[in-house]
């Protein structure tokens, strides 16, 4: 019923703009994918495969010198910036947690507690359908997400597997820190740019660029040096632009 109504509501409504556009970046994330089926565009960079690989379809809802930063489809974006083998990672951790919620709401201790966790979940896995989920949800998901997980036994880790744990935190961190630097010179940079100063807003767009972990900089300086190139009129405006 639910679904008859809701399709039946789909069909009265009026085709918007941003139905086109989320269609056109379905079927551009899925050509991502193909053309990067291993690893994919990389985390945090379907905007630059989008750009490059974004049909006229798309090029006419968003233009040329746009791309949509995310695929608006969890699936899509998975199989987009993180390959098939990603992809089938994350069907798997899907899989998981809902075989433990469907245990957790067969345990009558747990069943109320399980069904409004997996309640929340739910809406947010359809949601995570149409458009990105936000950043500031990812952490009330997670927690969500081990109510649902059951309680395993405590092992010890031999000690090349504990070193490889730590090392792979130790990269996590490193990652995070270079991307929030990274993050703090865009804002310069537009802070930059808001007061008319092109020049050292081109300086910090260097800057976060140079930082490893910072595809997404490369795409916004990249968007930035399109703008201002067709922007200026004059050889001089230019070399301002560069100085």
């Amino acid at each position: 019923l639910v679904i008859l109504l809701f399709g039946l509501i789909s069909w009265r409504r009026p085709t918007l703009a941003a139905d086109s556009m989320r269609a056109s970046t379905w079927l551009t994330a899925a050509k991502v994918a193909l053309k990067r089926p291993v690893f994919g565009a990389g985390p945090d960079a379907f905007k630059l495969a989008a750009a490059r690989w974004k049909g006229d379809a798309m090029a006419r809802v968003v233009g040329f010198q746009h791309s949509p930063a995310q695929a608006h489809n969890d699936i899509l974006q998975a199989a987009a910036t993180l390959g098939f083998p990603g992809l089938g990672a994350y069907l798997w951790l899907l899989t998981a947690l809902f075989f433990s919620a469907k245990a957790e709401l067969k345990n009558p201790a747990q069943r109320e507690t399980a069904a409004a966790a997996a309640g929340a979940l739910a809406a947010v896995f359809v949601q995570a359908k149409f458009n990105p989920v936000p950043a500031a949800l990812l952490p009330t998901a997670a927690a969500l997400a081990g109510i649902l997980a059951p309680a395993w036994p405590t092992k010890r880790f031999s000690e090349p597997a504990a070193k490889a744990v730590l090392a792979v935190l130790a990269l996590a961190l490193l990652s995070l820190f270079l991307h929030g630097a990274s993050d703090l010179r865009l804002r310069s940079a537009e802070a930059a740019l808001a007061e008319g100063r092109p020049g050292a807003a081109a300086g910090f767009y260097e800057k976060a660029v140079r930082l490893p972990f910072s595809s997404h900089a490369a795409g916004r300086y990249c968007n930035y040096l399109l703008t201002w190139q067709l922007r200026a009129s004059s050889l001089d405006q230019r070399r301002q632009m560069l100085a």
